[in-house]
């Protein structure tokens, strides 16, 4: 798990990297993409993993350890993106895209969903 935590730091602070350099010439309508077809997804792959977990969790003690992963998971790209939109809310603030990502997590929380999953999500969003 410190090695899949570890590559995941990587692979964000190299999204976010791409996306500093290149989100101010990214259209509305490519944003809506990178939430729908990206965001929104990982959400739901995440959530789909812990079905599984959650059903086993008192009889396996790995299982724990591997929803503990996934909700990190959880907290860690919402606080990423949470802080990236804060940093560079000049350059949305006249956009569309903060009110896009926000529908696309009220989206996902309105689900029915892993409860543990919608809180985490909630609790970084308060």
């Amino acid at each position: 798990m410190e090695a899949q935590s570890h590559l995941q730091k990587e692979a964000l602070d190299c999204f976010f990297k791409i996306l500093e350099t290149a989100a101010p010439h990214f259209e509305i309508d490519f944003w809506h993409e990178i939430l729908s077809q990206v965001m929104l997804p990982f959400y739901d792959v995440l959530n789909c993993a812990l079905l599984p977990i959650k059903q086993t969790v008192k009889t396996d003690p790995n299982s724990q350890r591997q929803m503990n992963f996934y909700l990190n998971n959880a907290r860690v790209i919402t606080q990423t993106f949470n802080s990236y939109f804060f940093e560079c809310y000049d350059q949305f603030k006249d956009s569309e895209v903060v009110t896009a990502y926000f529908d696309m997590l009220l989206k996902f929380i309105s689900q029915d969903n892993d409860k543990d999953l919608t809180n985490t999500i909630c609790n970084e969003i308060e």
